[in-house]
């Protein structure tokens, strides 16, 4: 897959935002488990939050360095 430099930006862009929607809804999924009860399954969920949170910020960087984003 050939991308040009503008198309490339974009697409790192919108990931960056689409991993930003899947921990908003994964927010809301382990809120639900905490009230069904299911403590531990939340934990893991909260895991796996905190990755995104981690990946999303190493995005946030390399849009950065590329202009397309304050940090």
């Amino acid at each position: 897959m050939v991308h040009t430099a503008d198309k490339t930006h974009a697409l790192l862009h919108h990931m960056y935002e689409h991993n930003e929607s899947h921990t908003e809804e994964l927010v809301e999924i382990r809120d639900a488990l905490i009230k069904e009860g299911e403590e531990l399954v939340a934990e893991k969920v909260t895991e796996a939050i905190n990755l995104y949170d981690k990946g999303n910020a190493i995005l946030a960087g390399a849009l950065s360095l590329l202009g397309d984003h304050e940090e």
